[in-house]
């Protein structure tokens, strides 16, 4: 039985180290991952092409309040729901500059 097939998973900071790592055993064991960032990391490039159905980016600063209510419309519309949230981000001024 696999728990997470037919489950859409958010990962907020969808770009880092950790996420990258979540997205990888997520999807291996079969979820929809959609990561949110405010920039692509080129690493995340190989697991497009290998679970090319399974695995969305969006580039968008969720601190930006009028991003993240557009991204929800997006998403709302293309997922219908989110089973889980992994809340990865950060407000990381060193990132801000």
């Amino acid at each position: 039985m696999n728990i997470l097939k037919n489950k859409v998973i958010l990962i907020t900071g969808g770009q880092g180290f950790l996420a990258f790592e979540f997205s990888k055993f997520l999807l291996k064991n079969n979820a929809t991952v959609i990561t949110i960032d405010i920039k692509k990391n080129k690493n995340f490039i190989n697991l497009k092409k290998k679970f090319k159905n399974n695995y969305f980016y969006f580039e968008s600063n969720i601190c930006n309040e009028n991003e993240l209510i557009f991204l929800t419309k997006i998403l709302k519309k293309k997922f219908k729901k989110i089973d889980v949230l992994i809340n990865n981000a950060a407000n990381n001024p060193t990132v801000e500059k």
